[in-house]
């Protein structure tokens, strides 16, 4: 039973919503050893202290002396990082204009010293691309049987209202002949 009581209390500390009385329930059910023996790992809790200690009078002033300590640089260190940041920023300059030097070589190369080889070559890769599209177009010959079906549907439309201006006729000299059977 207190077990789950601390359970339970545990969940809502680590949860953060605690009241302090909560707290102090906390810690005296783990001061009882038989239930620190079931949450080892809360042991930390029974020792927490409940006040903060205020902290000393000159604290702050120690604290912004640690913090915002400002380095003065002496005169020679200060020749010393202009000159390395002019350094540096000649080095990027130099590698940069190298890496474009090298890149622009490279891409205005000729591969064909042969005007006939290059001709050769252009014929056998046009051939290639041109059979490699013929085999992907045979894919698409159901596709061109979709547009001769209009026509064809066109066609069974004509024949469509021929038979149906015969039936007409036929239905008239039905009515026709109806008609003088009955008189």
């Amino acid at each position: 039973m207190e077990q789950d009581k601390v359970r339970e209390l545990l969940h809502r500390y680590y949860g953060g919503v605690t009241t302090e009385k909560e707290e102090a329930q906390l810690r005296e059910l783990l001061s009882d050893p038989s239930l620190l023996s079931y949450f080892p790992e809360e042991r930390h809790l029974i020792i927490m202290n409940e006040t903060v200690p205020e902290p000393s009078d000159d604290f702050y002033d120690r604290l912004t002396e640690i913090t915002h300590r400002e380095r003065r640089m002496r005169p020679g260190h200060r020749l010393l990082r202009h000159a390395a940041t002019v350094a540096a920023a000649a080095v990027i300059l130099a590698a940069s204009w190298m890496l474009l030097n090298q890149y622009r070589a490279q891409s205005v190369k000729d591969t064909y010293t042969d005007p006939e080889i290059a001709m050769a070559e252009v014929k056998s890769i046009l051939t290639d691309v041109s059979r490699k599209m013929n085999t992907g177009m045979e894919e698409l010959e159901p596709m061109r049987k979709l547009t001769e079906a209009p026509e064809e549907v066109g066609e069974m439309s004509r024949i469509n209202s021929i038979v149906e201006d015969n039936l007409s006729k036929l239905r008239y000299l039905n009515r026709l002949d109806n008609g003088n059977g009955n008189n």
